[in-house]
């Protein structure tokens, strides 16, 4: 097992390779999870979500039955999981990941995310004063010491990108990880406007507060800029695409024809012909809890793989991982029975169906 850091030198898929991306919140992470799964899926690559406590537990748990030579962890909760997985046994390379974000947009984006999701109920200021975690970057990265955040972003991380370069990360990413095209649509994009007055007068205490994080970003910046810089030639040729396509975040609102790529009609083909109905049917369950396609495949694919191989012979009923199995087990017993019978082939149908009866 061996931590790479930043190399020049594509990777080499002879060898078993564990990627690992630190998923820091409203940072683009959503889009490039589904990048991942788009590209490394076909590559049979197994691909588990590290989203909270309890998936940690899981993957760390499981970890002698779940994981391959190849495989991807992404996540919130992913940073030194690598240490709770693999022993010396695992001879493959382990390529951690992570993407940046000017803190003020970061703060932004983040009362956004919460006030649509009805997480909150306050005013920006409020936000501010009560609820935001500052100097959130060099807490993620170095537990709250500067100097550490930016030995660990450095030297631990093999790569990493700027939501305000997106285009340039994800050149450096087809490079480095031998992807020649590249297809995103932004996921996760909230809208939402404020008063230009309220903006300019709580920016400036932003700065102030949270002057860790300026520093820590500055930095960030400088390495990515020399970085790229070196790789300018070799990346030239790799072709990134920004999907125009929007994906809506209303309640009730979302239409499979308009707001699914092609590329992601047709997993969801494969997957239909690659499945059976016990499976489709846990699919388009996970549909109502989790509206973007690639969380929505990431995620299934993890529980899946854990419910599949876990359920029979538990015997401690108070285990948490067996307490929530089991209550798995009795959805998709349900969304069995709704889907009896009906014809699969129509996919829109049967997601409003069955979105709507849970």
């Amino acid at each position: 097992m061996k931590l790479v850091s930043f190399d020049k030198i594509p990777v080499d898929y002879d060898n078993s390779i564990t990627i690992i991306f630190n998923h820091v919140p409203k940072c683009g992470g959503s889009t490039f999870s589904s990048i991942l799964f788009r590209n490394f899926f076909s590559k049979g690559f197994r691909i588990y979500s590290c989203i909270n406590f309890f998936s940690f537990y899981v993957l760390t748990r499981f970890k002698k039955e779940l994981f391959s030579e190849n495989n991807i962890i992404y996540g919130h909760f992913t940073w030194n999981i690598h240490k709770f997985i693999f022993d010396d046994s695992y001879n493959g390379k382990i390529y951690y990941l992570t993407l940046l974000r000017d803190p003020w947009e970061m703060f932004i984006s983040s009362y956004k995310f919460n006030f649509r999701r009805k997480i909150i109920n306050c005013d920006l200021i409020s936000y501010f004063d009560r609820f935001y975690k500052h100097n959130f970057l060099t807490h993620w990265f170095g537990n709250g010491d500067l100097e550490n955040a930016k030995k660990i972003l450095q030297n631990k991380h093999f790569l990493f990108g700027l939501v305000e370069k997106y285009e340039e990360f994800l050149k450096i990413f087809g490079y480095l990880f031998r992807i020649r095209k590249i297809e995103y649509t932004l996921m996760n994009k909230a809208v939402m406007e404020f008063s230009s007055e309220d903006l300019l007068n709580l920016k400036n205490k932003f700065v102030e507060k949270n002057h860790l994080d300026y520093e820590f970003y500055s930095f960030a910046k400088d390495l990515f800029d020399n970085r790229f810089i070196e790789l300018k030639k070799e990346v030239a040729d790799i072709g990134v695409k920004k999907n125009e396509i929007e994906i809506l975040l209303r309640d009730k609102n979302i239409s499979l024809g308009d707001n699914v790529l092609e590329s992601e009609k047709r997993l969801i083909e494969q997957i239909v012909k690659d499945s059976n109905k016990i499976d489709l049917s846990y699919l388009l369950m996970f549909y109502n809890k989790n509206r973007l396609w690639g969380k929505l495949f990431a995620l299934s694919n993890s529980i899946l793989n854990v419910v599949n191989q876990y359920t029979q012979g538990f015997s401690d009923k108070n285990d948490p991982i067996t307490k929530y199995a089991l209550q798995l087990e009795k959805q998709r017993n349900r969304a069995l029975n709704f889907l009896k019978g009906q014809d699969l082939s129509n996919l829109e149908q049967n997601f409003n169906k069955l979105t709507n009866s849970f």
